[in-house]
């Protein structure tokens, strides 16, 4: 059995507790300074320390770190984690900034620990079942997509202390909340030639981004708008196109369709039946988590990359911080 600690109790948290009691992993420490949070850790894993500050959990032992902490604690408790010979998966981002996320990959590689990234949305069906579709050749060759991210947050969302800003969490909806369809966008097509963006701050409390829209150039003509904001009240699901020269597919929160020829009725290839995000992030359903977690023991133990590995994570946060730094300067990236 699978030794855990789970580092954070906040919004993240939750699904990966349930999960890990799904995947009868045992949760040896909890660690939060919450008192609340405190009492819901302990109502999916009852038995389980509840520890504070973070080392006082890695040192009773361990096989795995679940580190779901605010993005920037992630270097420090992996360089911990690291230091004990602990395998770790981490939330995204994997960390505020660029430079912190190569140095956090570097840690975990030369310490010899396996790292995997909660990227979840890779293996929700709809997102598996859109690699599979690109990569049979079955929407021909690729000429564009688009990725859609209309969700809302109520202002209570943003009493949390940190949330929103740039210290605690590197940014706002892009890399907080878009970087799931984002990623996704990208394992399936890999990273575009080059990008450009802007950011802004329509309605929410925080001090980044609510709102941004950007395009990612694939070169030959190939275009990908981005566009994702919390300030599309009353929220919906998240979009992604992907076309080529023999078909389209089209994915909407969990739900996959097709649309193979010219005013045929669209192949339904995944059954969109998850709850959604659009609105309260902690309607995410476990079963992605569980198969992330799943994924990354396994991983782990037999000596391979996880599907959602630190090297692909960090690809996705360099388009991340490559938008950013185009809607700095104003330019493309």
């Amino acid at each position: 059995m699978t030794r855990v600690v789970v580092i954070g109790a906040g919004n993240g948290a939750g699904a990966h507790l349930r999960a890990l009691r799904e995947l009868d992993c045992a949760v040896t420490a909890v660690v939060t300074g919450h008192p609340e949070r405190r009492a819901a850790a302990l109502a999916v894993f009852p038995g389980a320390h509840v520890d504070w500050p973070a080392t006082e959990a890695l040192e009773r032992g361990a096989d795995l770190a679940v580190i779901a902490s605010p993005a920037n604690t992630h270097l420090e408790l992996v360089r911990e984690a690291a230091a004990r010979g602990i395998d770790v998966v981490v939330e995204k981002p994997l960390e505020v900034r660029l430079d912190r996320a190569e140095e956090l990959v570097r840690v975990a590689r030369d310490a010899g620990i396996g790292l995997a990234v909660c990227l979840q949305h890779r293996t929700k069906p709809a997102g598996r079942a859109l690699r599979a579709l690109v990569d049979s050749g079955a929407l021909g060759t690729f000429t564009g997509g688009s990725v859609s991210v209309p969700w809302w947050r109520p202002a209570s969302y943003f009493a949390e202390p940190g949330r929103g800003t740039y210290a605690r969490d590197g940014g706002g909806v892009l890399i907080t909340q878009a970087i799931h369809t984002l990623d996704l966008l990208l394992w399936v097509l890999g990273a575009p030639v080059r990008v450009r963006a802007e950011c802004g701050r329509a309605t929410q409390p925080m001090e980044a981004e609510d709102t941004v829209t950007g395009v990612l150039d694939y070169g030959g003509g190939r275009l990908v708008p981005v566009y994702a904001t919390l300030a599309a009240y009353p929220g919906r699901d998240e979009e992604l196109t992907v076309s080529g020269t023999a078909g389209t597919a089209y994915l909407r929160g969990a739900e996959l369709l097709r649309f193979p020829t010219p005013g045929a009725e669209p192949e339904v290839v995944t059954a969109g039946d998850a709850a959604s995000t659009a609105v309260d992030p902690s309607a995410m359903p476990t079963s992605w988590h569980r198969a992330l977690l799943a994924d990354a023991i396994d991983a782990f133990r037999e000596g391979r990359e996880p599907l959602a590995s630190g090297p692909s994570a960090l690809s996705t946060q360099r388009v991340v911080a490559a938008m950013y730094e185009s809607a700095r300067t104003g330019d493309w990236v």
